[in-house]
């Protein structure tokens, strides 16, 4: 049943982005969403035919939708073996559902379409969209997890 949930969610947080993105495709103009003296947050449309930041762009056309569904399938295992052990996927569901939100992208349109726009202190960070931000969010959460548990065995060993 959790394997279940598990692959469920992945598929609602991916339609929750393809209606995110058809939204913010009908943003004409820059639609300023959060303004401060810090930081702005903007919808604007923009295709990255790129892996991250648009690199890789002219790599044949495997390369964005064949690396990416290696990726996926391994991270999504890892996730399905970790529920088999009944210990929580969280950091895994995120990877997936925001790598098969992108990956969906590149099949469908042939590149990612993004529409975040965002300013720290002036600096124009690259425009971004949520299966970014679930992929990072994910990975950081995996890494902080395998941390504590290398610590706690390196503990354990002392």
């Amino acid at each position: 049943m959790r394997r279940l949930l598990y692959g469920l969610s992945a598929v609602l947080v991916v339609l929750l982005e393809e209606y995110i993105k058809q939204a913010a495709a009908q943003c004409v103009a820059p639609c300023v969403l959060i303004a401060t003296n810090y930081f702005t947050v903007s919808i604007l449309s923009s295709l990255n035919s790129g892996f991250s930041f648009g690199f890789g762009g002219a790599l044949p056309h495997f390369f964005h939708v064949g690396l990416p569904l290696i990726l996926i399938a391994a991270v999504f295992c890892e996730g399905v073996v970790r529920l088999s052990a009944n210990r929580a996927a969280y950091a895994e569901l995120l990877i997936v559902s925001g790598g098969c939100a992108n990956l969906y992208d590149r099949v469908m349109h042939g590149a990612v379409r993004d529409y975040l726009a965002v300013t720290f202190w002036g600096y124009e960070m690259p425009i971004i969209n949520m299966g970014d931000v679930l992929i990072v969010i994910g990975v950081a959460l995996f890494l902080m997890r395998e941390l504590c548990v290398y610590r706690s065995m390196r503990c354990s060993k002392e």
